[in-house]
Order: structure tokens, then C-alpha cells, then sequence
């Protein structure tokens, strides 16, 4: 390896390290409101689906906890 090549191999994983490094795990807390705007009490189903944009984005997949 000449002395060229070294800079731009440590410059590639510099930047190559911190995509790994990601959370495997998505932690979310919200609250579950009524119509009227009131906490829901009690036990319920819940239905996740993580989109791929804000609004009219597509399902990436769907989750059901209860």
C-alpha cells in the first residue's frame, strides 16, 4: 500500500464506523386520546405501522400489541 492510499482507507472508515453504530431498537411513549380530546382508561389494542414519509406515506410494516 503506497502512502496515498492509507489517508483515504482511515477517511473511509472514519465514516464507515458510525452506521453500525445505530440503535436496534425504536423506544416511542404517547399518550391515547378520545374523540372528545380524554385519556383512554384502561386496557386496549394498538396498532403500529411505521411509515416512510409524515403524510401519505406507505406502511413499512404493522404491529399489533395489546
Amino acid at each position: 500500500m503506497n502512502a496515498r492510499a492509507l489517508p483515504a482507507l482511515l477517511l473511509v472508515l472514519l465514516f464507515a464506523l458510525p452506521v453500525g453504530a445505530g440503535p436496534t431498537k425504536l423506544a416511542q411513549q404517547d399518550r391515547v386520546l378520545d374523540a372528545d380530546g380524554s385519556p383512554i382508561e384502561g386496557s386496549r389494542g394498538v396498532v403500529v405501522a411505521p411509515c416512510d414519509a409524515g403524510t401519505e406515506g406507505v406502511e413499512l410494516r404493522t404491529e399489533e400489541r395489546d
